[in-house]
């Protein structure tokens, strides 16, 4: 193993592109199994520590770094499948984030009940609290795994996990929002005091809106939590941001159906749109 750390930065820094990439990740990846096969199986891998956790775990930070799925043999991916479970509840989201990738492009291979046993084992085994002060664990980029993650907290009847993280945590409520309408079905941040939030939160999200609205001193009082939005206000909000994607390019904004949007995806949206309109 004493050459396994040089090997690993080697692959971390190297250059996807390279005329011979596609061969030098098959050499790693196979390194990193043929490493894996001759571990031997200790009381603490039995436990779901030591040398194989930790080599897979090298191979997940390969992934979040640089991707190269098709480059894994079935094989490894086999491997992988078959003892992540095993230390699932002590991964980061980053691995999380990894084993999905995989599993999306070895679904014949990584099957639903891996990375079943994997999110929620990530969720309910790792001894760290489920509520708004940790909701960045449970916050991930990837539609269909976000989507995972949801149904699995609305599957556990222990508690109303989505109920707690809707109330406490904005930024969890965004994403929700965005991947699973039917969660919040209203958006109505003059009378619901997270949307309110919801709507600040939008704002300062968005670089090109917090400029614009910066002078609207009343949605960015939250250092104050009894302010409140008209629902005037909001309204002005949004017919401003229409106005001024519309003014950026007429056409296209009638094209793409911009008019159509519901105010949240409108709000969330506004700095891709603007640049989509732009052209960039």
């Amino acid at each position: 193993m004493r050459t396994e750390p040089l090997i690993h930065q080697l692959a971390i820094s190297m250059d996807v592109s390279g005329h011979d990439g596609d061969a030098q990740w098959e050499k790693i990846f196979s390194y990193y199994l043929q490493r894996y096969q001759k571990s031997p199986l200790t009381s603490l891998e039995q436990k779901g520590h030591g040398q194989r956790e930790y080599l897979i775990a090298r191979v997940l930070a390969l992934v979040r770094q640089h991707g190269q799925l098709d480059k894994m043999s079935p094989l490894l991916v086999t491997t992988i499948a078959n003892e992540c479970g095993r230390f699932a509840s002590r991964m980061e989201k980053g691995e999380v984030e990894a084993l999905w990738n995989i599993a999306q492009t070895h679904s014949s291979i990584f099957n639903k009940s891996n990375i079943r046993e994997v999110v929620s084992k990530y969720l309910f085994n790792s001894g760290t609290s489920i509520g708004g002060g940790y909701a960045h664990r449970l916050i991930v980029g990837d539609n269909g795994l976000q989507r995972y993650i949801i149904e699995a907290l609305q599957s556990n009847h222990t508690r109303d996990y989505i109920g707690d993280l809707l109330r406490e945590s904005t930024e969890f409520r965004i994403r929700a929002r965005e991947v699973d309408p039917s969660i919040l079905l209203e958006f109505k941040p003059w009378e619901i005091g997270e949307d309110k939030q919801e709507l600040v939160q939008l704002l300062k999200n968005s670089p090109l809106l917090t400029d614009k609205f910066l002078r609207m001193s009343r949605l960015f009082r939250d250092y104050e939590p009894n302010f409140t939005v008209g629902k005037s206000d909001a309204r002005k909000v949004y017919n401003q941001c229409r106005d001024l994607l519309r003014a950026v390019n007429p056409s296209v904004y009638k094209q793409l159906g911009i008019k159509k949007l519901g105010e949240h995806e409108l709000l969330r949206r506004f700095d891709e749109l603007y640049h989509q309109l732009l052209g960039k």
